[in-house]
This record gives C-alpha cells, structure tokens and sequence, in this order.
C-alpha cells in the first residue's frame, strides 16, 4: 500500500470501500483504537457519504489487538448485502 498523509485517511479509506463494494448495499464496523473524537466523527461522516449502508457500527478495539497493532489503529470490516 502507499503511504496516505493523515489528513487523507478517512476520505482514502471511504473510496477504497466504495470501489471495493461497486455501490451495493453494505454493512461494516468500524473498529478503533485510542482516537480523537474528531476522527471517529469523521470517519462516521465520510462512510455514510460514500456507501449505501444497511448497518453501520463503531467499536472500541480489544486490548489485545490494540497492543498488537498500535493505540490509534483504526481497522474496517465491510461486506456486501
């Protein structure tokens, strides 16, 4: 993958889901880790703009995980319904 500057995140990752699920009718979560609530705000925004969402979720991330992969990992499961 390349390199996104911060700033670009959420809107990177709200057209890669969009190109990915081709405008179907979607449900995803959105698991976070430590984040500002400004991100997660964002984040909320920005895929709700993108896709066609049948559910949408925002979770915390498991502790375990967290310390796996860092405290402001942010990790998206989407599938098509």
């Amino acid at each position: 993958p390349l390199p996104v500057p911060r700033p670009r995140v959420v809107p990177a990752l709200a057209g890669m889901l969009k190109r990915a699920l081709g405008g179907r009718r979607a449900r995803v979560r959105l698991v976070v880790g430590d984040l500002p609530e400004a991100i997660k705000e964002e984040a909320k925004r920005a895929l709700a703009g993108a896709l066609d969402l049948e559910r949408a979720t925002l979770a915390p991330m498991d502790p375990l995980a967290r310390a796996q992969v860092g405290e402001h990992a942010m990790a998206v499961f989407a599938y098509p319904v």
